[in-house]
């Protein structure tokens, strides 16, 4: 990683890996490394297991039913995803404010 000053003259890493990504702020690398892998491991259990239970959930359905913050549920949903456990159904719902949006199944 290197790090780059951005246009408004903060400092950033950046993933040679990545190029085309936005740069990594130390700080999104703080927060990152600060996790506890128990917790995370848990959290990720439960939305798989009311995904399952419920026979399929949005991420907003997920964030109501715990009071999570988004991007903690948005995450952890692409986590599963990425880890093959957690499938798009191809079905849509309504979020809170009437938009749709995706439908997670367990495989």
């Amino acid at each position: 990683m290197n790090i780059e000053m951005t246009l408004s003259g903060r400092k950033c890493l950046r993933d040679k890996a990545f190029p085309q990504r936005k740069p990594v702020r130390d700080t999104s690398i703080e927060a990152l490394q600060s996790q506890d892998e128990e917790t995370t491991a848990h959290r990720r259990n439960r939305i798989w297991r009311f995904i399952a239970e419920r026979g399929g959930a949005t991420c907003w359905e997920v964030e109501q039913a715990f009071g999570a913050l988004h991007q903690t549920v948005s995450a952890a949903i692409s986590n599963l995803s990425a880890d093959g456990v957690l499938v798009d159904t191809g079905e849509r719902r309504p979020t809170g404010s009437g938009r749709k949006a995706i439908v997670w199944g367990v495989v």
